[in-house]
């Protein structure tokens, strides 16, 4: 596919000054069947323009009936972008579609979303079944190929979708307010957690880790149960370690992720019209064999919370005999830590610094020790461990505060898997499904969406050309949305065809 990403129009809408921040969403096109992947691009706008406030936005796709699925986008520089999965048993029906990030708990528009299911009779909202379709608005014919330009910088999204003649459905009135309090999220997702048990938790310091890397972050657990961890955003679908911060038996206790959507939207969802005429077209709907196109898009690395190279020092197990203990692999080759036992247990102390005279120095306040990343506060089950599974221990001199704690030095057993092999927890820890950012791509060859891409970013006056494929025959609509930098929205609908 010949696709020259260059052109724009300006529909010259400038945004409406609300005073808070809110998101708008653009969809790669209105007709899904159960099961697919709608592909969306988001815009964050305040009275000046695009806004730069939130790292993320939450996406909601609502039934007549509340939730029925649901993405997060991280935004750099207020856009982003990416993908949310439709449940294969969603039923028949039309679908609101949303954006808002929690800094002003608003969305500047919302989509329908039309969506068929054939496997079931179930239907979602209201659905007339009519003789013929309704009439649906004209779109400009522009032959095979498309050029348009603007005085402005923006980024927009753009879509080529065959035109399968089903109707487009009605747009509610724009903007609205999600329920919730609103809150800062400059530098990622702010994670609630829930805590109740048989002991008193309130005070005490938990962590979440991502298993295999060096996103660790810390809150304390608050009079109500309640635990907020400020995050710089986790990435995809993975397990997340939750761990209290206490040497002692922590008793039993459960954890509940509170989620940030609402379970419902008081928005009224319009009736989706079924005809005979569409069976041909439904017959045939449904995207297969899309080609991932080769994009980079911007994405925001999280800092790392452990040092930096002056403080780090790593050993590898290989580059030394190996022996069938970690107390002996401790003793032997991993000068930066030491054991001692304490009031029964062992304790690991990790060097935090070294003097003039080149005396090795631990502190008696406790050090913080990890396995792959998450932390391990009964030391003894990392003394105990197989080190034959350890492929190296990074260990981080110096004094380290984490929330209301110090630690005196780190050190993080890191092994060939990054998965925790073999280990078994204590109490303390509990490990949850989490759903982070989406991730953000383009595509291409699609049988409905023939391209899409979530983020062209264009300069003033850069002509976008787009050409229709020489293997594409029939008609295709061309939709290119999103706004300049001055918060100029950019709205283009266009038939091509061949």
């Amino acid at each position: 596919m010949r696709l020259w990403i260059a052109f724009v129009i300006l529909l010259g809408c400038a945004v409406t000054a609300w005073g808070q921040e809110r998101c708008h969403i653009a969809a790669d096109r209105s007709h899904y069947r159960a099961g697919e992947t709608v592909h969306y691009a988001v815009t964050a706008l305040d009275e000046g323009g695009i806004s730069d406030q939130s790292s993320i936005a939450y996406v909601g796709l609502y039934a007549a009936e509340g939730l029925a699925a649901s993405s997060k986008a991280e935004l750099i520089g207020g856009r982003g972008g990416g993908e949310l999965a439709l449940p294969a048993t969603l039923p028949t029906g039309n679908y609101l579609l949303l954006a808002w990030s929690k800094a002003g708990m608003r969305y500047d528009n919302a989509r329908i979303l039309s969506i068929y299911n054939p496997s079931t009779t179930q239907r979602s909202g209201a659905v007339i079944i009519a003789e013929t379709l309704p009439e649906v608005p004209l779109i400009p014919a522009v032959g095979a190929e498309y050029t348009l330009r603007l005085d402005e910088a923006a980024t927009v999204s753009v879509s080529l979708v065959r035109d399968n003649g089903l109707p487009e459905p009605s747009v509610p009135e724009s903007g609205g307010t999600i329920s919730g309090s609103p809150e800062t999220e400059t530098f990622g997702e702010i994670v609630t957690l829930q805590i109740a048990g048989d002991q008193d938790y309130a005070g005490l310091e938990a962590f979440i880790a991502v298993p295999g890397s060096d996103q660790f972050y810390p809150a304390t657990i608050e009079k109500d149960g309640t635990a907020r961890f400020q995050t710089e955003n986790l990435r995809g679908h993975q397990d997340v370690a939750f761990v209290i911060g206490k040497d002692e038996a922590v008793g039993n206790y459960t954890l509940t992720l509170q989620s940030p959507f609402p379970a419902a939207i008081g928005v009224e969802i319009p009736a989706l019209t079924l005809a005979p005429a569409m069976r041909p077209s439904l017959a045939t709907l449904g995207d297969t064999s899309l080609d991932t196109l080769d994009v980079t898009f911007p994405a925001h690395k999280p800092a790392s919370l452990y040092g930096d190279s002056e403080t780090h020092f790593s050993y590898i197990l290989d580059d030394y005999n190996r022996f069938q203990t970690m107390r002996e692999t401790l003793v032997e080759f991993v000068s930066d830590i030491r054991a001692r036992r304490e009031n029964g247990k062992t304790e690991l102390r990790v060097r935090y610094r070294e003097d003039v005279g080149g005396n090795f120095h631990f502190d008696k306040g406790r050090s913080l020790t990890l396995l792959d990343g998450v932390p391990v506060f009964q030391q003894q089950l990392l003394y105990d461990y197989d080190p034959a599974l350890v492929e190296r221990i990074d260990v981080y001199r110096g004094i380290y505060f984490l929330g209301n704690n110090y630690f005196s030095g780190i050190a993080n057993f890191v092994t060939f898997g990054r998965d925790l092999p073999g280990f078994t927890f204590g109490g303390d820890v509990k490990i949850l499904e989490f759903d982070g950012v989406s991730p953000v791509r383009a595509y291409s060859g699609g049988h409905e969406t023939r391209y899409w891409h979530p983020m062209v970013a264009l300069e003033a006056g850069e002509p976008l050309h787009v050409v229709l494929p020489d293997s594409a025959s029939g008609k295709f609509i061309l939709t290119i949305e999103g706004f300049t930098a001055s918060g100029q929205s950019v709205r283009v609908r266009a038939r091509l065809s061949r």
